[in-house]
């Protein structure tokens, strides 16, 4: 038995004593839900069209959509939403 559960079983005995509510153990927090997208399918097929048929810079990719150099360099090198062509 864990110095913590020690200290809740005496403290739950004692509030039956006392005849007070007993506490409760904390909730666990809720899980966080996905990070929604940043782009839709076909923005993601735009851009990499632009950038493999029309030699449009990563850059100039990343001012259109605003995003950071480290997405777009990761959806124009096919590591992120890797299903999607253009």
């Amino acid at each position: 038995m864990t110095p913590q559960s020690k200290n809740l079983h005496l403290t739950r005995a004692l509030a039956k004593i006392a005849n007070e509510p007993t506490p409760r153990a904390p909730k666990p927090a809720p899980k966080k839900p996905c990070r929604p997208l940043l782009l839709t399918d076909d923005q993601v097929r735009e851009a990499r069209r632009l950038h493999e048929f029309k030699n449009v810079s990563a850059r100039e990719i990343e001012l259109k959509f605003g995003l950071s150099k480290q997405y777009v360099q990761s959806l124009l090198s096919y590591q992120t939403r890797s299903k999607i062509f253009p």
